[in-house]
């Protein structure tokens, strides 16, 4: 149980190093789960040892505000990504089959985008 401990502290701190190394700064505020320093890495805060995102609200901003819009962001970039990689598929495919299905898809995908938008500007 001892080594585990050990390989998991030695882990945060290889983390933490990397993250200084490349330009995060290490902020006074701990972990809300393992109250290890955060840092921030350009606008994100993420813990080291818990290798997860961090959402640090102001006074006065709504939770469940803060959570649905970086949920809606993170849900366009996965949809982004997977769009590019559908469309270079298509670039590369010669396949009459095969393109009529990454064409559905990339279809599917850009309406899907189109509802996740409508849904973000909709917001309160």
């Amino acid at each position: 149980m001892e080594s585990l401990r050990l390989e998991n502290d030695a882990q945060y701190l290889a983390r933490a190093a990397e993250l200084l190394r490349s330009g995060a700064t290490m902020l006074a505020q701990p972990c809300p789960a393992c109250s290890t320093p955060l840092f921030k890495v350009g606008e994100q805060i993420v813990c080291a040892k818990c290798n997860k995102p961090v959402v640090v609200l102001k006074a006065g901003e709504d939770e469940a505000k803060v959570l649905r819009e970086r949920t809606l962001a993170n849900t366009e970039q996965t949809l982004l990504g997977k769009i590019r990689d559908v469309q270079s598929a298509i670039e590369k495919e010669q396949d009459p089959a095969k393109l009529a299905q990454l064409t559905e898809s990339l279809s599917n995908l850009l309406t899907v985008l189109e509802k996740l938008r409508k849904t973000g500007s909709a917001s309160p």
